[in-house]
C-alpha cells in the first residue's frame, strides 16, 4: 500500500512540475518598432500593424507590395528586415484580391533564415477616400526554434 501511494504522490509531483515547464514564457519577445525603422523609409503603400488592442505600438510592417516585398519586426531588442518568400490570396498564389473577407497569407524570413514570419489577414473595411484598407489576423513567428503566434491589427495604407 505504501508503495502505491509513493508512486502515486511521484507522478503527482511529475504531472504539475511538466505542466509548469510547458508554460514557461517564450526565451524571446516581439516588441514595438520605432519610427526609424527601415520600412518607414520608403515610399508607397505600407502595412503597419500593431497586437491587438495596442494601437499605439507597431510590431509589423510591411511594404505590401507582391514582389520583392520587405518587411521589419523587432524581437529581443534587433530590428530585422524580413524578404518575401511566397503569399497566397484566398489561398491561391498569385491570387486576385476580392475586397472585404479577402484572406492573405504572407510567409517572410530574413536572410539568415533565423527569423521566419507567417502573416494570415483578413481584408475589412476598405476607406476609399484615405487610400486604406482594414485588416486584421495572425502573426506566427519563428525565431531560435520556437513560435510565437500573436493576434494583430491594423491595415494597408497607400
Amino acid at each position: 500500500m505504501r508503495i502505491v501511494i509513493a508512486g502515486l504522490a511521484l507522478a503527482t509531483a511529475a504531472a504539475f512540475s511538466c505542466t509548469a515547464f510547458a508554460a514557461a514564457p517564450a526565451p524571446w519577445k516581439i516588441e514595438s518598432l520605432p519610427e526609424n525603422a527601415p520600412i518607414y523609409q520608403q515610399g508607397g503603400c505600407i502595412g503597419t500593424f500593431t497586437l491587438k488592442g495596442h494601437d499605439n505600438q507597431t510590431v509589423f510592417l510591411d511594404d505590401s507590395t507582391d514582389v520583392n516585398s520587405h518587411a521589419n519586426i523587432k524581437i529581443s531588442g534587433k530590428i530585422f528586415v524580413l524578404n518575401l518568400i511566397t503569399s497566397k490570396v484566398n489561398g491561391k498564389v498569385g491570387g486576385e484580391t476580392q475586397g472585404a473577407g479577402t484572406h492573405f497569407d504572407r510567409w517572410f524570413k530574413d536572410k539568415t533564415g533565423a527569423v521566419q514570419v507567417l502573416a494570415a489577414m483578413i481584408a475589412g473595411k476598405d476607406h476609399q477616400e484615405s487610400d486604406s484598407v482594414e485588416m486584421n489576423g495572425t502573426l506566427s513567428v519563428t525565431y531560435k526554434g520556437t513560435t510565437q503566434k500573436v493576434v494583430i491589427e491594423g491595415g494597408v495604407a497607400c
